[in-house]
């Protein structure tokens, strides 16, 4: 990330210098694999292009963790990642901070008043 145009911009990359894709062979052929390569138009070999439509996949791929990172940079620089991870308890106690399901409440609860017939079950 650095400033451009005399500061008036910003200028944002990711680099991925490792991220292997495929878009044919191996588990492409799998039905949801191959959907979703249909989707965003990868799948198999690019006949104009050799090496296109991997190619592609992986400026989408790149594209879409770019744009994970910048969230991640706007919710910092706003305040909201913080504020976020305390509404939603994160850093404190898991027990006290998970809230429990009220069928389970209830089950323990008749489990406490009752504990033969909850054995009984098991």
């Amino acid at each position: 990330m650095e400033p451009i145009n005399d500061g008036r911009d910003l200028y944002i990359s990711v680099t991925m210098p490792s991220l292997e894709v495929g878009t044919v062979g191996g588990g492409t052929q799998l039905p949801a694999q191959a959907a979703c390569l249909e989707m965003v138009q990868c799948k198999g070999a690019d006949k104009n292009s050799p090496g296109g439509n991997p190619d592609r996949l992986a400026e989408l791929i790149a594209v879409a963790v770019l744009g994970g990172e910048l969230s991640l940079l706007s919710a910092i620089s706003a305040g909201q990642l913080v504020r976020a991870h305390m509404a939603l308890n994160r850093g404190k106690n898991q027990n006290e901070a998970t809230p429990k399901p009220a069928i389970a409440t209830a089950a323990a609860s008749a489990c406490e008043a009752n504990p033969e017939a909850c054995r009984a079950k098991l």
